[in-house]
């Protein structure tokens, strides 16, 4: 079974799309067909109370966004799917390599969107 995961990290980028009607459908259809959770690390600044869990490997929180204050909702992410023990789906090539170090599965969007190939040709076909 295929489950989609988001966070609120996920929901902030969407929100910071400038076209409205782009915004606005990327957003309903993540919330349609994922499932929301709290990242898999807290991030001050950056993470929203209720909404992140504390995590206790902040030296491996600090690798996944290279040190770097740029790189920390990628990281949030990326904790995200190391708790969750779930596939990161990212087309960055350094978060990947990064997350890859880590342990984490990855997909490209490419990727992901081909495990729903099988599902619309049955559509296409019925």
């Amino acid at each position: 079974m295929l489950r989609i995961l988001y966070t609120h990290v996920n929901i902030d980028e969407l929100a910071e799309v400038p076209d409205l009607d782009r915004r606005f459908g990327l957003l309903l259809l993540l919330v349609s067909l994922g499932e929301f959770v709290p990242t898999g690390a807290t991030a001050v600044d950056y993470s929203r109370v209720n909404f992140c869990r504390v995590s206790d490997e902040s030296d491996d929180f600090e690798l996944m966004r290279s040190k770097s204050i740029r790189h920390t909702r990628d990281a949030l992410i990326a904790a995200t799917a190391r708790f969750e023990q779930c596939a990161l789906v990212t087309n960055e090539h350094r978060l990947a390599k990064r997350s890859r170090e880590r342990g984490i599965e990855l997909l490209t969007s490419a990727e992901l969107l081909s495990l729903f190939q099988p599902a619309v040709s049955v559509l296409q076909s019925a």
